[in-house]
């Protein structure tokens, strides 16, 4: 009986580098060439994320940059730019790399931005864990999920509604409270306003600090 025969296996060991560690270099990489591009940069925070309006505000302002990422490589980068460099004041935008946070690097007139930012909103849906700004009641009856195919009813149900099929459409049994205002809502009760497109958060986004060209400007 013939003796089976093992392949010899080139075994690399290389190590891979983790995904995340990549992704912090590429920012601080980023970060990196746009301060050596734009003389002012602006530290803002923002609420409730959506990436469509967002990209609308990017394209408003073609002649600037704008960085997002987590708040503790933001302020890695920053401190790291201030030691090498020798910037004066840029690390005041530390500071304000807490949550939600981003960095716009532009030439254009920086007052304007400020304005507009202040001033600029964006409805969008809630996100779990956010507080609700007016009671949602959804009526008994066969009226509210009409423009729905009839085969999301099981998906409901599983959302916590009452609802059943009646004659192929979707029946809500009793009055059912989606919210109330000032309180939190869940995953859960987010997806139903979600399908019943009712906005209640608005996106924001929030000017706190601005350096340039060595001076720093707390907003």
């Amino acid at each position: 009986m013939g003796k089976s025969s093992k392949r010899s296996k080139d075994v690399s060991l290389t190590k891979v580098k983790p995904k995340g560690k990549e992704l912090k270099t590429k920012i601080i990489d980023q970060f990196n060439e746009f301060l050596s591009q734009f003389p002012t940069v602006i530290a803002f925070q923002y609420h409730n994320f959506k990436t469509h309006p967002f990209q609308e505000i990017r394209e408003m302002y073609t002649n600037s940059k704008f960085l997002l990422g987590k708040s503790s490589v933001l302020k890695k980068a920053i401190i790291q730019a201030q030691k090498a460099e020798n910037r004066p004041n840029l690390d005041e935008l530390a500071n304000h790399m807490v949550g939600s946070c981003g960095l716009m690097f532009t030439r254009e007139n920086k007052d304007d931005i400020i304005s507009h930012f202040l001033t600029w909103r964006e409805s969008s849906s809630l996100n779990p864990g956010q507080v609700a700004s007016e009671d949602v009641i959804i009526p008994a009856g066969a009226g509210t999920f009409t423009k729905f195919s009839n085969t999301i009813e099981p998906y409901l149900r599983n959302l916590g509604l009452p609802t059943r099929l009646h004659e192929g459409v979707i029946e809500v049994l009793k009055d059912f409270t989606v919210c109330r205002a000032g309180e939190e809502v869940n995953p859960e009760k987010c997806r139903i306003l979600r399908l019943l497109d009712i906005k209640q958060g608005e996106m924001r986004i929030i000017p706190k600090g601005i350096w340039e060209n060595g001076q720093y400007k707390e907003l």
